[in-house]
């Protein structure tokens, strides 16, 4: 019996340190990534990134989807959070920023997705300006599943569904 109250006292302070840790970080954080697409162009790119329609069937983790305007769709991911986004900025030059538009998720934030040619191809980067209000999922957004997870699968994804091999 010493042996549980030993472990439960040990776990607790556990979750206190890293709740103590995470509410000392900054809550906002700055990501990037950045791939480069052969034989394609930042039109064919902009066409896939801005297809909200179809992101359910190339993106991971998408559960469902729904297009609740032009510029505005909700994506229910494989935690069931029900997402938000809203496409503020676009151009054919290949920038366009989208934001998470949810007040009551543990994070936020916006993705600034910039596209452009170069050589046989493009290259496209993405900068996730991110938020992270919960101490404890700060904590383990940083030191355990990385900023750069989801822009990576992001990344996976498109260049699965554009059936291309990324120079990394």
């Amino acid at each position: 019996m010493k042996w549980i109250f030993i472990s439960l006292g040990i776990l607790i302070a556990l979750v206190a340190i890293i709740y103590l840790i995470g509410s000392l970080m900054n809550v906002k954080h700055v990501a990037t990534i950045e791939r480069e697409f052969k034989k394609i162009d930042v039109a064919a790119i902009l066409a896939a990134i801005t297809n909200y329609k179809e992101y359910a069937s190339w993106r991971s983790g998408i559960k469902e989807l729904t297009v609740d305007s032009l510029n505005h769709w909700t994506e229910k991911n494989s935690h069931g959070d029900k997402v938000s986004y809203r496409l503020e900025v676009i151009d054919e030059k290949g920038k366009l920023i989208t934001r998470i538009l949810n007040k009551d998720l543990d994070y936020g934030g916006f993705w600034e997705f910039t596209i452009t040619p170069v050589n046989d191809g493009c290259s496209m980067k993405i900068v996730e300006n991110g938020e992270v209000y919960n101490p404890l999922f700060r904590f383990m957004a940083k030191y355990i599943f990385g900023h750069e997870t989801t822009l990576k699968n992001y990344m996976n994804d498109l260049e699965a569904k554009l059936n291309l091999k990324a120079k990394n």
